[in-house]
């Protein structure tokens, strides 16, 4: 699990984060749910919200983003980011899930070479998930196979910090914030 995800308590100021969303960015999903990314229209006062520094790594980028739909965004592996710190400001009850590629995994992606995979749910296990708290980051391993859950319309909604070129394990060693325990999937 602990190669998967990391719970951090990571605080910002109170603060009307959805007037930060700024231009679609790019998005990415599948028939019933999909991410959004969007730049952040006001870096200067979203800096301003932070109490401290995060990283002795300063993140590549950083957006503002939506998880909407209902039911299933299929098990990928993002292209061209090692790693996430996503920090929830609007939660649902959607589940974070990291599977484990069984042997001879099929891709349904054509950008294999490229990197970027998306995988047949019966070719992998999962070995962790998590539900986000509101008001709490997660480290996440998203060079690993992951998915999103999510079982109602709410929206979730969180900025989501980027590391491209970066190890998860070197960002995990490189984060400034406080580290939360983790429960562990039997």
């Amino acid at each position: 699990m602990i190669d998967c995800y990391q719970k951090f308590y990571l605080e910002l100021l109170p603060y009307d984060y959805t007037s930060l969303k700024g231009q679609l960015a790019f998005q990415y999903g599948y028939p019933d749910v999909t991410i959004f990314l969007y730049q952040i229209n006001d870096l200067e006062k979203f800096k301003k919200l932070h109490t401290g520094p995060i990283s002795k790594i300063p993140p590549t980028r950083v957006f503002y983003s939506e998880i909407i739909g209902q039911g299933f965004l299929q098990p990928h592996k993002d292209l061209g980011v090692g790693c996430n710190l996503n920090w929830y400001f609007q939660t649902d009850e959607s589940a974070t899930v990291f599977y484990q590629e069984k042997e001879n995994t099929k891709h349904l992606s054509n950008f294999m070479e490229e990197g970027e995979n998306v995988f047949h749910l019966e070719d992998l296990k999962e070995v962790a998930r998590f539900t986000a708290e509101k008001n709490t980051a997660y480290l996440l391993n998203v060079d690993r196979p992951h998915s999103v859950y999510k079982p109602n319309f709410k929206i979730r909604k969180f900025f989501s910090y980027q590391w491209l070129g970066h190890s998860y394990q070197s960002i995990l060693d490189s984060l400034l914030i406080k580290k939360e325990d983790c429960l562990e999937i039997d």
